[in-house]
């Protein structure tokens, strides 16, 4: 009988060490996928791969600490985050490499990425947005048709509210709600040409000043810049 006893209460811790262990794994799982809103501020610096702090922030440039905007984050354990950088890391740039426009000389987008970013950690896997990215922020499906973030089509919105932040730092924004803007770029490009094969040899898609979506002539050097994409593991911001 004493032996049944002490058997059972054996079984009991088991099943109580267990139960603990479980509870602790199922709160590391939570801690490590918070969910991020669209448009969340995130202190990251690019090169340490590490959370700073605001304090700390570079408002303009690609290095040090550098103020960030969430996207696309999902509510079903992602174990990354995605972010885009408030700023352009540089301010004129055109989407194809050559000198076309006002004696200015511009690099592609993917190539002047590589200089703007080549100091960053490369886990990161820098990027520039692309237009898929711009349907899951608003939640649509693009039609190739130029359009204003906040009304989701060619309608000009009465109040801009919602989207501020993806044209944050452009040259005018502040006339359409952004925080701050800057005094040389109207914009920045995406990654994305336009669909139709004679127009996509002449046409990128670009986030502007006013809060639009709109296609831009690639050889433009002195409108628009680049404005990188990163992943970043939770555990690093969290």
């Amino acid at each position: 009988m004493k032996k049944n006893i002490i058997l059972i209460f054996i079984f009991v811790l088991l099943l109580t060490g267990c139960n603990d262990n479980k509870k602790n794994e199922e709160k590391k799982v939570v801690d490590d996928t918070t969910y991020y809103k669209d448009g969340s501020v995130i202190y990251f610096n690019p090169e340490t791969n590490k959370k700073c702090d605001s304090s700390e922030v570079e408002s303009t440039g690609n290095s040090g600490c550098l103020r960030w905007y969430a996207i696309n984050d999902e509510e079903t354990g992602k174990k990354e985050l995605t972010m885009i950088l408030d700023h352009n890391t540089s301010l004129k740039s055109a989407y194809t490499g050559s000198e076309e426009l006002d004696g200015v000389s511009a690099s592609s987008v993917n190539k002047q990425l590589k200089l703007d970013t080549k100091k960053w950690n490369k886990n990161l896997n820098a990027r520039v947005i692309t237009v898929e990215d711009i349907e899951k922020i608003l939640d649509i499906k693009f039609e190739q048709k130029s359009l204003y973030l906040e009304t989701k089509n060619q309608t000009k919105p009465t109040s801009y509210e919602n989207y501020n932040w993806l044209y944050n730092n452009t040259k005018g924004c502040t006339s359409y709600k952004c925080e701050k803007e800057d005094t040389e770029t109207l914009g920045y490009w995406t990654s994305n040409t336009m669909m139709n094969n004679e127009q996509a040899t002449i046409y990128a898609w670009v986030i502007k000043y006013d809060g639009s979506l709109v296609y831009e002539k690639k050889f433009l050097a002195s409108r628009y810049g680049i404005r990188p994409v990163i992943d970043v593991s939770k555990n690093i911001i969290k």
